[in-house]
């Protein structure tokens, strides 16, 4: 948050993905398993980026959600401002462009929230094995348990890395 480490998480082997392979970059719930989202962040996402590293604490503290910003591009494989004119489009052109699934663009964000993601399919870049997700998010509301900004998900089994929001109890 706001720079730092919050936490972070791996259960044994990190997932690969690589071109050609059915996943997909998902905004809202945590995981896209048989298309079935489960539950889902109400949030603004300015905007969204994939790297296939590690990024360093320096490299993340460094990043900033305006045009140019300082970072290892060489290894950016993914990103979406939702601005005007390229709301739907990532940048880096390793993805398709966004579908919305009941979420919105509005005023340069997207708008997600329960019955309100978006997914970018068909990845055509490097193969992303370590990785870093970074999203800049202003939540509308914390009585979701579950969900989050930004994942890698497969279509069609239950294998996911994403920035998930956690709540032990609802507004925790």
């Amino acid at each position: 948050r706001n720079g730092e480490l919050l936490g972070s998480y791996s259960k044994g082997s990190l997932p690969k993905w690589a071109a050609g392979e059915d996943f997909a970059a998902v905004f809202g719930p945590r995981t896209y398993q048989n298309e079935n989202p489960g539950g889902a962040i109400d949030a603004l996402v300015d905007e969204a980026r994939i790297y296939n590293t590690a990024l360093t604490q320096t490299n993340i503290k460094e990043l900033s959600p305006v045009p140019n910003a300082p970072a290892p591009d060489e290894y950016l494989v993914g990103h979406w401002t939702f601005n005007s004119g390229e709301e739907l489009t990532d940048s880096t052109g390793n993805w398709a462009d966004i579908e919305l699934k009941g979420a919105e663009v509005v005023d340069g964000s997207l708008d997600l929230g329960p019955g309100k993601i978006a997914v970018a399919k068909d990845y055509d870049g490097p193969e992303i094995a370590e990785k870093t997700l970074v999203a800049w998010v202003r939540m509308q509301s914390f009585d979701a348990r579950a969900g989050g900004p930004l994942a890698i998900a497969s279509i069609d089994k239950d294998q996911f890395d994403a920035i998930c929001l956690s709540l032990i109890q609802i507004s925790e």
